[in-house]
């Protein structure tokens, strides 16, 4: 089953008690989607390995074209493919600027392996073209988004006449109990994995 922001959404609505879409709008179940995958991406990114060609002389490398860039782990440089053992070098990374510190400045035509940290994305959010989410977690992301969108309604319902029966308190206790959950989940998945901030390196100067 190919799952995007409209399965995601109607199975949000379904997991809140609102398929008929009295309580929340689209755009509001779409918000709490994007916050649960926020934290989701936090703690459960992908792990990606590319190899760079250094266009021009210098420390600097542009990372920019790495879609979805949360960190870089290690840089192997100088990099050839059939060298080893690998030749992890120390750098700095801040957004999406690296600077490599090896003493020797690097040159235009050398190579770089890079193992890095992006975001995970469903498609039609947020400009997503496809789901990069594993299958097996995508339950975990909607108890993460029902939280939210709970939440938000304890905030929006404060002094405003409820016909669901349901209070502020109650959408606040609710909301609680799932985001607690969810974050549990999410740190005991993190530690199994070797991920996110279960480890700090990824989202840190390393090398």
């Amino acid at each position: 089953m190919s799952v995007d922001i409209s399965t995601l959404r109607a199975l949000l609505a379904l997991d809140l008690g609102d398929v008929e879409g009295s309580t929340w709008t689209e755009d509001e179940l779409d918000r709490a989607l994007e916050k649960a995958l926020r934290e989701y991406n936090l703690w459960l990114p992908m792990r990606q390995e590319v190899v760079l060609t250094l266009e021009e002389d210098g420390r600097q490398v542009d990372l920019c074209a790495l879609e979805g860039l949360l960190g870089v782990e290690r840089v192997w440089f100088p990099y050839e493919e059939d060298a080893w053992p690998a030749q992890w070098c120390p750098f700095e990374c801040i957004g999406p600027a690296l600077t490599i510190l090896t003493q020797a400045a690097p040159q235009a035509g050398q190579q770089l392996r890079l193992t890095y940290w992006a975001a995970h994305g469903i498609a039609g959010l947020s400009g997503a073209k496809t789901t990069s989410m594993p299958a097996e977690d995508l339950e975990l992301l909607l108890l993460g988004a029902a939280g939210c969108a709970a939440l938000e309604r304890s905030r929006s319902a404060v002094g405003t006449i409820n016909v669901s029966g349901y209070t502020p308190v109650h959408w606040a206790e609710w909301a609680k109990s799932r985001l607690e959950e969810f974050q549990r989940r999410l740190r005991e998945l993190a530690v199994q994995r070797g991920t996110g901030f279960a480890g700090p390196a990824p989202f840190r100067t390393g090398g």
